[in-house]
């Protein structure tokens, strides 16, 4: 917004996808038409983005930005430790039950050699739901079908099968005990210190973590677990589609054709 107001002239911008803020930016004025400049300047633009997402972003038949196209279909799964599982001899879960076993058997086995320190799976503290294992009891999504109608997860007839299930691993110890206070940072730091087993963290970290956990130990290995089947069989994550950022050249730019010349060539 500041700079926005300001009136610098930033030939490109890139927001996350707010249209209210969007659409308050075009309206009044703030923002450079590009249906124009995309049919001249823009052949890999309009190659790349469906007709269906330009027409989402239109405002009064004109598009003042071009969709950033979300190019990744999971978001986050259990990143597990797959060196602790070769040491122990057990093999990577695919089943809610063989999850548990595994977690029991960081527990019990400690293979990090942590001692009173030892946290089988981690998590941040205000993880809202557990990736993987909300897709387990056929939750992948916010909203899922269920005979036939849209229901969301908290109405959802699965939800107390997969609230009982998280909490007994709570109860059982294999669940972070701190979870609850955990920000980001610290569950990372327990995984990549060596004191976590697993962790359910977005694709986008693994750089960052793989580089600390390479760092504090060097052969640790590690790896995501596929979408685990739970106890009526089913499996699933929640499928990314669409845009996530927009991208839009104010009415400041001094450049605005060199612009989404730019955009077309990236």
């Amino acid at each position: 917004n500041l700079i926005m107001s300001s009136g610098e002239p930033y030939d490109v911008i890139t927001t996350y996808n707010d249209m209210a803020l969007y659409s308050d930016y075009a309206q009044k004025g703030a923002l450079v038409d590009l249906t124009p400049l995309i049919e001249e300047y823009g052949p890999n633009i309009k190659k790349a983005i469906s007709q269906e997402s330009m027409d989402a972003l239109k405002i009064d038949g004109k598009l003042y930005a071009i969709p950033v196209v979300v190019t990744y279909k999971v978001n986050s799964s259990i990143l597990i430790r797959t060196d602790w599982l070769e040491k122990l001899g057990l093999k990577m879960p695919t089943t809610t039950d063989e999850l548990t076993t595994v977690l029991k058997a960081f527990q019990e086995k400690d293979p990090g050699g942590n001692g009173d320190q030892n946290v089988p799976l981690t998590i941040r503290g205000d993880l809202p739901m557990l990736d993987n294992l909300v897709g387990a009891f056929g939750m992948p999504n916010t909203w899922n079908d269920v005979d036939g109608q849209l229901v969301p997860r908290l109405l959802d007839p699965a939800y107390k099968d997969y609230i009982t299930y998280t909490a007994d691993l709570y109860k059982q110890g294999l669940l972070d005990k701190e979870f609850v206070v955990n920000k980001d940072a610290t569950a990372k730091e327990k995984f990549t210190s060596g004191k976590a087993g697993a962790i359910i963290v977005h694709w986008a970290d693994i750089g960052g973590i793989s580089d600390a956990l390479t760092k504090n130990i060097p052969d640790a290995k590690f790896a995501f677990v596929s979408a685990l089947k739970g106890p009526s069989g089913e499996a699933g994550f929640s499928g990314n589609a669409g845009f996530d950022r927009l991208t839009f050249v104010p009415k400041a730019s001094k450049h605005p054709e060199d612009a989404v010349k730019w955009i077309n060539a990236t």
